[in-house]
């Protein structure tokens, strides 16, 4: 009898965890469903003079990607200097179609001023539902001294 009871214990209880996986994967699954694509870059920083810098000689915190697909718009960001990672992914959420990517760095106190760093023109890609778009290497090109013509970036 005691055998039989541990047998119908085992059943129900690997049934209760196929039920609970089953209705964890229906809830969440639900929820992260792509409403757009993606966007995947990274980035690098090169003073016209120093050469490749750090983020954190830079005193840049974050870089931003804006988005504008016909009449929405939409950004994300992300530190900078993650550990010594200089990527950055979206979520699945820059909306489907042609979409102008645009990369700027931002300060502590803000967006770093246009005339401190050159970016690479807006980029076009064609963004899918469910798929992400590789931008690559993205060079943005600062100044850390101020010059007569260009601020510093991130004083």
């Amino acid at each position: 009898m005691r055998e039989l009871t541990q047998r119908a214990r085992g059943k129900c209880g690997a049934v209760a965890w196929v039920l609970l996986f089953c209705v964890c994967g229906f809830v969440h699954g639900c929820g992260d469903a792509p409403s757009g694509g993606a966007v995947e870059l990274s980035w690098a920083l090169r003073d016209r003079t120093r050469g490749f810098v750090a983020c954190t000689v830079a005193n840049i915190r974050k870089i931003r990607l804006d988005w504008t697909v016909g009449e929405l718009r939409g950004f994300d960001t992300w530190p900078c200097d993650n550990n010594g990672v200089r990527q950055g992914v979206t979520g699945f959420q820059v909306p489907v179609g042609d979409a102008s990517l645009a990369i700027s760095p931002e300060c502590a106190d803000g967006p770093a001023s246009p005339d401190s760093y050159e970016a690479p023109a807006p980029i076009v890609r064609h963004i899918e539902l469910g798929g992400i778009v590789t931008l690559g290497a993205v060079v943005l090109a600062i100044e850390l001294e101020e010059t007569p013509t260009h601020p510093r970036i991130c004083p």
